[in-house]
């Protein structure tokens, strides 16, 4: 099953209101309330018409209301476990823990609540709230070394009750904690929130600022904790980026040799928990203090054009969208949009006031006073400085601190270049890596003649790869997930100014770790993650570091296994490496790894490059050094775009497919010399394609940056089995179960020997993966053949007959059960039903009680169910 915590979005509308004085006020809480009870329509509501999933606003905490001076404490807003014996041991670790630090707990304050406001289901989840007032220490002379000493407090607290209370990871949950603002926030309406939090009732509440937000949870579960807005940010929209951002975070967390989730919670946590985090450790654990750098840098605009960018962003991959974030540390107040800019961002300022919100009509503002308005760009950013109320555009990269700075990212281009070699190593290959008469023909010919995939059909009716008898690549059993609901994929035609495949090889400075970036270590700048053969032949080139005056040292690994050891031998291979990777990183401080089968032959078989690359990165990972080195896969097995993206999203740098490039260089026969094509062009025309194939599967999960897919692990799988799975695939579903290591590799040997019967008598096989044998009986089945799809348009066209030519639809059926199984549900033996009586049909009132807010989407259905829905939602009122 899928965990759906794993996969949680939300889409949210949120804003803010500042003074431009510097001046508290209850005014400004009152506004904040109105702007959120605007955003009711980006919420959504349970069946109990009251239970919402979530509204919540962050403001100044309210010093005057609570009784204490600026400056003095702090405010942790927690939401604490509900059995009584656990909120006493916890409680107890809170202090403790705290008073280690320096910082004693004043006093205790029941948060003043009206428990009658919530609905049924918010009211069972209702966490005991308190408010704990901390005494600031002596040695803290500034509000961010407060804030910096609360934020690592935090830390060990989570740690602390990680382990007494493991599997309840956030029953005690710090809603807010700063020595500026306070965070009030819960299920309830927007119109709700204050009605069920009594202080926001009080006159002397009183604030600069109100920071609102209203959710509308599409894939999750909502509870107290993941409503916002968090510690720092309130976030509308989406993270599409957030595996392969976790990803990184995790590498980062054990290359500092942090305890597991020191740096990013693992699970229960939303993809807006995740970036609050990390915001989190960028202010608090990094050298970067402006909320506005941290956001800048983690939001890049689309184009790295400004060395400031290019600098950082060798440390930090984009947390891409669509998404806008509004943020606060009580010093400052921002919002920026990502590279997209999908989500919109309005503003208006007037003398006193500057409001800004993802909806239009969240103030109430008189025309005439507004001295000016507008809107936030694409990758721009908007600061307002709390203290003097002034209000900032500027990009980061030109502010005072910044535009004099030196950012040097050390990057050395590697362009395009022309390969040494002059003849075919590899052609006989061929044979060994399964390549088809339909890979060459239909696939690469077209690729590398037009420099464009060629167009098929959107549907795959070959038999899936478990239950085919025939050789299949081992990619075959992973399917690209793909951006559903709230988080579209992206038109990465209309929307190219957005993308960008360039990647880094070499060392991925560690932000977190000191001196990484005094300076940064050199990388090369490729272009896109596919290197041709004269970039290979380079890169392969630095394993001798007295020839490379680059300080990137490469280090090649053998992906073969000797077929006489069988899976025992093969598997000793995938261990070893993993070992010898943290070994060349270790010993020879080689940054760049590359993973290789060009030693592959009868007797040196090649393992599946996928899953050597896996046990390579599981290994760096472990071992605390995933960030020393970038992965090159280089390999012949990579002969579609699908291919180059399960690399890429599973760890891969960069890949080279050094024999579809061969093919394009060297290949005579196959009508490949007829092309009259220069083979440089045939080699770029391939590349392209790649390039665009991998451009098009990421944007299917709205991902526009290479850098960002980069280990995502965005797929599913169908047919590979549970220890395969958790060893090499950690996460990532696989359905029905399937191969393990000795069945893979029973089908390596099985189809090398195949191949062996047909480079004797120099012949390619075909499979008939992408059509059907329409002359014999050979190849893949599919699911729908010629002859199937004959009787289809005769049951069609025949109207008068065919609607009621039962043999001839027996026929059909019966053609298709022949070829069974080939989907997944052939598994299943479907039972028929006996029609429900109409007496225990729901009634029309019974069914409305669980429209909730009523809103549908009609995306997904055809025009002709559409009209049939709103004639059946105007019958029902």
């Amino acid at each position: 099953m899928i965990n759906i915590e794993n996969i949680e979005k939300s889409a949210c509308g949120v804003g803010f209101v500042v003074s431009r004085n510097g001046s508290y006020s209850n005014e400004i809480l009152q506004k904040t309330l109105l702007a959120l009870r605007c955003q009711e329509h980006r919420g959504g509501c349970s069946a109990d018409m009251i239970t919402a999933d979530g509204s919540g606003i962050m403001t100044d905490i309210p010093f005057e209301m609570l009784g204490y001076e600026k400056g003095d404490i702090a405010v942790a807003s927690l939401f604490l476990p509900v059995d009584p014996e656990r909120r006493r041991i916890s409680v107890h670790h809170f202090e403790e823990i705290f008073d280690f630090m320096g910082m004693k707990v004043l006093e205790y304050r029941d948060v003043p609540i009206d428990k009658s406001v919530l609905g049924k289901q918010a009211l069972e989840l209702l966490p005991p709230m308190v408010h704990a007032i901390i005494k600031r220490p002596s040695h803290c002379r500034t509000d961010y070394s407060f804030d910096k000493l609360l934020y690592q407090a935090n830390m060990f607290n989570r740690m602390r009750q990680k382990e007494i209370f493991p599997g309840r990871p956030r029953e005690f949950f710090f809603n807010s904690l700063s020595a500026n603002t306070i965070v009030y926030k819960g299920l309830t309406r927007a119109s709700d929130l204050e009605r069920f939090y009594l202080d926001l009732q009080n006159p002397n509440f009183k604030t600069r600022f109100g920071m609102f937000h209203r959710r509308f949870s599409t894939n999750t579960v909502s509870t107290w904790d993941k409503v916002q807005p968090f510690r720092l940010v309130g976030h509308n929209g989406e993270i599409n980026t957030i595996e392969g951002n976790r990803s990184n975070a995790f590498s980062r967390e054990k290359s500092l040799g942090l305890r597991k989730e020191e740096l990013l919670t693992r699970e229960g946590i939303s993809d807006s928990g995740s970036l609050n985090e990390m915001v989190e450790a960028m202010a608090y654990r990094s050298s970067m203090h402006d909320m506005e750098d941290v956001l800048a840098i983690m939001m890049p605009p689309a184009k790295l054009d400004k060395a400031y960018y290019k600098f950082w962003s060798r440390v930090m991959e984009p947390w891409d969208g669509p998404a806008m974030i509004t943020y606060s540390n009580g010093r400052k107040l921002g919002a920026r949009l990502d590279r997209n800019g999908f989500r919109p961002c309005r503003w208006a300022m007037t003398d006193d006031f500057f409001y800004l919100s993802s909806e239009a009509g969240s103030f109430h503002l008189d025309e005439s006073v507004i001295k000016q308005k507008g809107t936030l760009n694409a990758g721009t950013g908007v600061v307002a400085d709390l203290v003097t109320g002034d209000i900032n555009f500027n990009d980061p990269s030109e502010s005072k601190l910044n535009v004099e700075a030196i950012f040097d990212p050390r990057l050395v281009p590697l362009v395009h270049l022309e390969p040494k070699q002059t003849h075919a190593e590899h052609l006989d290959k061929k044979y060994l890596f399964s390549y088809t008469e339909e890979d060459i023909s239909r696939i690469l010919i077209p690729m590398m003649s037009t420099g464009k995939e060629p167009i098929g059909s959107m549907g795959d009716t070959a038999r899936l790869a478990i239950f085919s008898d025939e050789p299949r690549s081992f990619f075959d059993y992973f399917f690209q997930n793909f951006a559903q609901v709230t988080n579209p994929p992206l038109d990465y035609i209309r929307e190219k100014n957005v993308t960008d495949l360039v990647t880094y090889l070499g060392k991925k400075p560690n932000i977190f770790a000191k001196k990484e970036l005094l300076p940064p270590t050199k990388a090369f700048e490729l272009e896109s993650p596919i290197l041709n053969l004269g970039q290979m032949e380079f890169v392969r080139s630095l394993e001798n570091p007295e020839v490379s005056d680059f300080q990137v040292i490469s280090h090649e690994l053998d992906m073969t296994f000797n077929r006489e050891h069988g899976s025992v031998g093969f598997q000793n291979v995938l261990d070893l490496l993993a070992t010898q990777a943290v070994q060349a990183v270790n010993n020879k401080k080689a940054s760049v790894l590359i993973i290789s089968d060009r030693n592959a032959s009868p007797d040196r078989l090649p393992i599946p490059s996928l899953l050597a690359l896996r046990s390579v990165v599981q290994g760096l990972t472990e071992a605390g050094v995933r960030l020393e080195a970038s992965v090159v896969v280089d390999s012949a097995e990579i002969k579609t775009t699908h291919h180059v993206a399960c690399l890429i999203g599973f760890g891969a740098t960069a890949v080279c497919p050094y024999l579809a490039l061969e093919i394009g260089r060297f290949e005579e026969g196959h009508k490949i010399s007829k092309l009259e094509l220069d083979p440089d062009v045939k080699e770029k025309n391939l590349i392209h394609c790649y390039e665009i194939g991998l451009l098009k599967i990421m944007s299917k999960m709205g991902i526009s940056v290479a850098r960002s897919y980069q280990s995502a692990k965005l797929f599913s799988v169908i047919g590979l089995g549970k220890k395969i799975m958790e060893n090499y695939f950690p996460k990532v579903p696989s359905y029905i179960g399937g191969l393990e290591i000795k069945e893979i590799v029973a089908n390596v040997i099985k189809f090398a020997a195949q191949s062996q019967k047909f480079e004797q008598e120099e012949m390619l096989v075909n499979n008939f993966l992408f059509r059907e044998d329409t002359v014999g009986t050979s190849g893949e089945k599919h699911s729908m053949t010629l002859s199937r799809s004959k009787m289809i348009h005769k049951l069609v066209r025949d109207t008068g007959v065919g609607l009621n030519n039962m043999a001839l639809y027996n026929e059909y059926l019966k053609a298709g059960i022949d070829n069974t199984p080939v989907n997944v549900r052939h598994l299943f033996k479907l039972r028929k039903r006996n029609a429900i009586p109409i007496s225990e049909v729901e009634s029309i009132e019974s069914i409305m009680t669980r429209f909730g807010s009523g809103a549908m989407s009609f995306g997904a259905i055809s025009a002709e169910s559409q009209r049939d829905i709103i004639l059946a939602m105007r019958e029902i009122g």
